[in-house]
């Protein structure tokens, strides 16, 4: 009975974290797309929000595979999932970065607006190619593999074979190390350093600019700068501290501890890496979007 009803709880919640990540993120792209004033910080915001449902789809297999105990979407779904799942953890966090670098790069005054919109449509490139070239591993080499679990029915003599299918790779345990070092090095060290060195230098240049402020001739566009940089700092500051704890148990459980001890506490907590990440995601929208504009 106590199951039944955890097991509801954790379905509801997935249902409006899934529901709520897509309905907030097409809102946020409809109210974008309206507005006549498309700025970098517009199409920074706009790729964020198409990171975010695409990442949502995830949750389908995520909540699926937790519950069947078994992958029922194939191959191509393990390759897909897995490959997604990267893809867009990247995309998100480097556009985090690309929105602290933006907003230092606007409230300093230091390029024109055209120049801003090139150079952040070509980090938009890159920032897609980058993350379509890390799940390489996971798309070539990755497979489905398929075991029996044999089940034992209680007061009889008598037992159930299961066939039960789970996402497996070709790579050795070595080259799986690799990877994941390469990525915790992309995906994690580069765009925190960016996003901490930017953040800082924005914090710097705010108090800067709050001493100024009374000899500007333009109060409407010091209110402005100064809110910009306020709420961008607040998405920063959400993204880290949501972000931040995951990546650092990822390499405590990867590279510290014993292997006997790190897989049933992966089990028990990364199972909640997507409800997190997707309410972190919806939190800031919800709070932040409108008001950047």
């Amino acid at each position: 009975m106590e199951h039944t009803f955890l097991l509801g709880i954790f379905v509801t919640i997935i249902g409006l974290v899934f529901l709520g990540t897509i309905i907030l993120n097409l809102l946020a792209i409809v109210y974008i797309l309206s507005t006549q004033d498309k700025t970098t910080i517009a199409m920074l915001v706009v790729n964020l929000a198409i990171a975010d449902i695409i990442h949502a789809m995830g949750i389908i297999f995520f909540s699926s595979n937790l519950f069947t105990r078994s992958w029922i979407f194939g191959e191509f779904g393990c390759k897909f999932s897995l490959a997604i799942d990267v893809l867009c953890t990247v995309v998100i966090v480097y556009t985090v970065a690309a929105l602290s670098i933006e907003r230092y790069i606007d409230a300093r005054s230091i390029l024109p607006a055209k120049f801003r919109t090139l150079i952040t449509f070509g980090l938009l490139v890159l920032i897609w190619t980058l993350g379509l070239l890390l799940p390489y591993p996971f798309i070539f080499y990755t497979y489905l593999a398929e075991s029996t679990n044999t089940i034992n029915i209680n007061n009889k003599n008598s037992t159930i074979t299961t066939t039960i299918y789970s996402c497996q790779s070709y790579l050795t345990e070595n080259e799986l190390l690799v990877h994941e070092i390469i990525l915790y090095v992309t995906a994690f060290i580069i765009p925190y350093s960016i996003i901490v060195l930017f953040s800082l230098k924005l914090l710097k240049f705010l108090r800067v600019w709050v001493k100024r402020k009374e000899k500007l001739t333009n109060a409407s566009i010091t209110r402005r700068r100064t809110r910009g940089v306020k709420l961008v700092l607040c998405i920063v500051l959400s993204f880290l501290i949501c972000f931040t704890p995951f990546w650092i148990f990822k390499f405590y459980t990867r590279f510290i501890v014993d292997e006997n001890v790190r897989r049933p506490l992966l089990q028990r907590i990364l199972s909640y890496k997507k409800i997190l990440e997707d309410f972190d995601k919806n939190t800031y929208k919800t709070k932040f979007f409108i008001k950047i504009f």
